[in-house]
């Protein structure tokens, strides 16, 4: 079907000359890791050339869709059918930020879709194709009319922290396949050979992420996180590895070996209370280590300070060992038998509760971890960052080898607040697209109509998978 008006539109960031000819319009984009210039044979044979940034595709699309509404094309097409798709092509891609410039048409959404493995049929050799030589494609086919893309095999990894890998995968085990998968990612990547091993802990290497263009390393924040509760989750940044979350080191450590997030967790119990100070018995071994936590540059304290189902981030401010610990009226001690021996000596810390909605109140039988401890990096699967000098320090799985020899695309610092982001879009579609790595929120959407996230892997956030706000918009068939 062709349009009732022609439009050329020049790429002046492309050079290329826009020459409308169908109703339903396919673009082509390829990452931009690609190191040499990519074509869309991996889709088609053709052999065209791809978009390679989403600044680019984005002033495509809005061209396509400023064409369709003064021509009235739209009234054409079939109920549903995209007025435009965006391909694109496998690997790894940088955030993808929407606004209302971006939106589809009613009944005609704007399409973003992800190789999800082999080569997508809907667009074999059949389709029209551009009357103008260079021109980007243009096809009639309705996408759906050919079988669907298979579901993206990673969900029983992500239900296991990315723990797995197939023998046949050169990439690292538990890494999302770049080449057979579109993967948007929030995270910026930390090659092996920027790691140099560090004289202070045998297994832990160094590496310099400013010298990689990675300069902030967020917080941790007694301050509401958007999660709904104060202070039950932080802002520090957070390291990958195969695609699986690292932990800030910390004491007492996780139990689980060489996968962080698959043991309990362990903490330090409070024996007496007070406010914003509490006591622990010198018999904890947390007690000394105190001590030295007071002495880094920003030490912290994870926890369940009042109630059992309410934690907090708390800053360390002083820990000194002076023996007895006081009893404050409000907050008894916890109950022991009498008896004539001496008691226990104690170490009485005092920490920031400044934010934290219940008060500064600390209960007796609390408990809490230390975090973000560079003394207490010391089990595999830990990190920390040194925010003055940029330096990251990590112990890694010992079975994964000397850094040097780790696939591309191991080793990832989450860099972004969001991987996707849709403001005031509608008429949007995201589809097969594995998106993970921000600091914050995976897909984050506000005033939002008539968007669908569809097939899609949200996988590796600070904060929520998937959060959508407006009306007539959902998730399909998604692993979160």
């Amino acid at each position: 079907v062709g349009f009732a008006q022609q439009l050329a539109v020049t790429i002046a960031a492309l050079g290329w000359l826009y020459a409308p000819s169908s109703a339903q319009v396919n673009l082509y984009v390829a990452p931009p890791s690609a190191a040499t210039p990519r074509t869309t044979s991996e889709f088609d044979g053709e052999g065209r050339r791809l978009f390679t940034s989403f600044e680019d595709v984005r002033v495509a699309v809005r061209a396509e869709v400023a064409l369709a509404r003064r021509a009235g094309s739209v009234e054409k097409l079939p109920g549903l059918l995209p007025v435009v798709t965006v391909w694109l092509g496998p690997g790894v891609y940088p955030p993808l930020k929407l606004t209302a410039e971006d939106s589809g048409l009613p009944g005609h959404p704007v399409v973003w879709r992800g190789f999800s493995g082999g080569v997508p049929t809907s667009q074999a050799g059949t389709a029209a194709r551009a009357a103008a030589t260079g021109a980007i494609d243009r096809v009639d086919l309705h996408p759906g009319a050919a079988a669907s893309h298979a579901k993206i095999p990673v969900s029983d990894a992500t239900r296991s922290g990315f723990g797995g890998g197939s023998p046949d995968n050169d990439r690292a085990p538990g890494v999302i396949d770049g080449a057979t998968h579109t993967e948007v990612s929030a995270s910026k990547e930390v090659p092996g050979t920027a790691f140099t091993p560090w004289s202070g802990h045998p297994g832990v290497y160094a590496a310099n992420l400013t010298s990689l263009g990675i300069t902030e390393y967020g917080t941790l924040t007694t301050a509401d996180s958007g999660t709904g509760n104060l202070g039950c989750q932080h802002d520090r940044v957070a390291l990958y590895f195969r695609s699986e979350p690292m932990v800030l080191a910390r004491f007492p450590n996780i139990q689980g070996s060489v996968s962080p997030a698959g043991g309990p967790w362990n903490y330090s119990l409070i024996d007496v209370g007070g406010d914003a100070t509490f006591a622990i018995s010198t018999e904890d071994a947390a007690a000394d280590r105190l001590l030295q936590w007071v002495t880094e540059r920003d030490p912290w304290l994870h926890g369940y300070f009042y109630f059992s189902w309410a934690d907090a981030y708390v800053p360390l401010l002083s820990a000194r060992h002076d023996g007895a610990a006081p009893t404050p009226p409000s907050v008894p001690a916890r109950p022991g038998p009498e008896s004539s021996t001496p008691g226990p000596t104690y170490v009485n810390v005092t920490v920031n509760m400044t934010g934290l909605g219940y008060g500064p109140t600390i209960k007796s039988g609390g408990r809490f971890y230390g975090v973000n401890l560079l003394s207490e990096l010391d089990a595999e699967g830990e990190y920390y960052i040194d925010d003055p000098t940029g330096t990251l320090y990590f112990f890694p799985p010992v079975e994964a080898g000397p850094p040097e020899s780790w696939p591309g695309g191991t080793a990832r610092i989450a860099a972004n607040e969001t991987a996707v982001s849709v403001t005031n879009v509608s008429n949007v579609v995201l589809q097969d697209l594995v998106v993970t790595g921000a600091v914050h929120t995976g897909i984050e959407g506000y005033g939002v109509e008539s968007v669908v996230v569809e097939n899609c892997t949200v996988v590796g956030h600070g904060r929520h998978g998937i959060d959508l706000s407006g009306v007539g918009s959902g998730v399909v068939g998604c692993d979160v």
